[in-house]
C-alpha cells in the first residue's frame, strides 16, 4: 500500500499546538515580587547572644513584592464580591527555586500566573534577622534580579502603558 493512501500514519497532519487563550483581566497589576525568608531568635535571647553567632529561633518564608502584595489583596478583594472579575500580576521572576514557588504560591491561592514571565536573572529575596522582640537586627536583600524594566511587549504578550504617578496639582493644571 503506497504511504500516500487514508488510513497511513504518513497521510494524518500532526497536531498542531494552540497558544494559550489569554483571557482579559479587570485589573492588571505591574512590578517587583519577592520572596521573604525571617529569621527570629528565640524569645528570651539577649542580643549580644544573637550576633556574631547562630541562635535557636524559627525561620519562615512568605511571598513579597510591593506588586505582588497588592495584586494578592486586590485579587482577595475582587474574586469575594465578584468572582467573575480577575486581576493579573505582570512581574519578572528567576527561572530559579524562589520563581518557581512564587509561581506555585500564586496559583494555589487562585491568582493568575500567565503575568509572571521568566527571565534569566535570579527572583528577588529578601532575608531579615530579628531579634526575639521582633526588632530588626539586620538583614540581605538580593534585588539585583529582573525588574518590569526587564519585560518587553514580546516576553508579556501584550502592550503595557506606564504612566507616572503624581500627586501634584500643577501637573494635572498643565
Amino acid at each position: 500500500m503506497p504511504s500516500s493512501e487514508a488510513g497511513s500514519p504518513h497521510s494524518q497532519t500532526a497536531p498542531r499546538c494552540e497558544e494559550p487563550k489569554r483571557t482579559s483581566a479587570s485589573l492588571v497589576v505591574v512590578g517587583s515580587v519577592a520572596v521573604d525568608i525571617t529569621a527570629q531568635a528565640q524569645t528570651g535571647l539577649e542580643n549580644a547572644l544573637i550576633t556574631h553567632s547562630t541562635a535557636p529561633g524559627s525561620v519562615s518564608m512568605s511571598l513579597g513584592g510591593v506588586a505582588r502584595n497588592i495584586a494578592e489583596a486586590a485579587h482577595r478583594v475582587i474574586t469575594s464580591n465578584s468572582p467573575e472579575l480577575s486581576s493579573l500580576l505582570v512581574s519578572a521572576i528567576g527561572d530559579d527555586h524562589f520563581g518557581r514557588l512564587l509561581t506555585s504560591e500564586t496559583s494555589e491561592i487562585g491568582m493568575r500566573v500567565d503575568g509572571l514571565v521568566k527571565t534569566d536573572k535570579r527572583t528577588p529575596v529578601c532575608n531579615m534577622i530579628l531579634d526575639s522582640s521582633g526588632g530588626l537586627i539586620g538583614g540581605v536583600a538580593d534585588m539585583g534580579g529582573p525588574t518590569t524594566a526587564t519585560l518587553d511587549e514580546d516576553a508579556v504578550g501584550f502592550h503595557t502603558w506606564l504612566l507616572p504617578c503624581t500627586t501634584d496639582q500643577h501637573a494635572f493644571n498643565n
